[in-house]
């Protein structure tokens, strides 16, 4: 059986639904760093066929983490955005009011 199967998932869309805890919990960097690693592993030959397709499937666990974590960053960056097109939205109708 697999190891990958055997490993709980994360259920929180904001990690990355449904991967193993240990690749959730990464950083983007780290994230970033391993699947650098793997990849390195893999052009260089230094690991057999079944380990590179063991390695690639954690590659592509490792790039789903990526997208997470950019997608969250993305959301926080537009919510943060709206909020300020809000408040200078609002603003010239406070100057209005000090003005009255």
């Amino acid at each position: 059986m697999s190891k990958a199967r055997n490993n709980p998932v994360t259920a929180d869309p904001s990690s990355g639904e449904g991967l193993p805890p240990e690749i959730a919990a990464m950083t983007y960097e780290q994230a970033v760093e391993a699947l650098e690693e793997i990849i390195d592993r893999i052009e260089q030959g230094e690991i057999g066929l079944e380990q590179s397709i063991a390695e690639y499937r954690r590659g592509v666990l490792l790039l789903r983490r990526c997208e997470a974590v950019i997608g969250a960053a993305e959301q926080q960056v537009k919510e943060l955005s709206l909020g300020e097109v809000e408040r200078l939205a609002a603003e010239p109708d406070a100057r209005r009011e000090s003005r009255d």
